[in-house]
């Protein structure tokens, strides 16, 4: 399992647009990709759970991939920060 921590840092913060570019960049990843915010843990093929993150300017997020093509889920959302 690998895991980085990015922020927010769009000043509209994480909403639907960014939140569909991540939810794209994952569905053909063969490994299982969430986003969590505090105690809040959303899939990252999921637009409307990337969403309920409700993670605006400045958030600080937790991205986690596990499975065979982790590093490549990681680079790719990573990239989108």
């Amino acid at each position: 399992m690998l895991h980085r921590k990015v922020v927010v840092r769009d000043y509209h913060g994480l909403r639907l647009r960014p939140a569909a570019r991540i939810a794209r960049a994952c569905r053909d990843i063969d490994s299982k990709v969430t986003i969590s915010k505090g105690k809040e843990v959303a899939d990252a093929t999921s637009i409307l759970e990337i969403l309920l993150l409700d993670a605006g300017l400045g958030s600080s997020l937790d991205i986690r991939a596990e499975g065979i093509e982790e590093e490549l889920a990681i680079r790719r959302i990573v990239g989108l920060f």
